[in-house]
């Protein structure tokens, strides 16, 4: 909401670049909190990731957006949203995997696995 009335501004004749610029600075304040913005990376993050999500056809954004929906800022990191756009096309034969993703998927099970024998071993000692 906040973003698109960012994106929507238009100065009225009856309004001065100070009343505007005060009005755009309202609404990203208002964008940024929605998003629980709390560091730079983050808005980096979210404004990469709104961009990606203009790019997704209807069946892959309203998979994208029920996921981030259930998330803690109701929104995902850019490459955790790439990921599951990558994943939606593979499955839906939009397109075929090349090395960098498989990398990137061989490369995120691995780490759950280290992360899950770590706990297990732990749970050895």
């Amino acid at each position: 909401m906040y973003r698109d009335k960012f994106n929507d501004v238009v100065k009225s004749d009856e309004q001065t670049y100070i009343m505007m610029t005060s009005n755009l600075f309202a609404l990203l304040d208002g964008y940024t909190e929605a998003s629980k913005i709390t560091e730079l990376k983050d808005l980096k993050n979210l404004l990469v990731a709104d961009r990606l999500k203009t790019t997704f056809n209807p069946t892959s954004l309203r998979h994208v957006l029920s996921v981030e929906a259930k998330s803690d800022k109701g929104w995902l990191p850019a490459y955790e949203l790439a990921e599951i756009a990558d994943h939606i096309q593979i499955c839906t034969k939009q397109t075929k995997p090349n090395a960098f993703f498989l990398d990137r998927s061989v490369h995120s099970l691995t780490n759950r696995l280290v992360e899950i024998l770590k706990t297990r071993y732990a749970t050895l000692k």
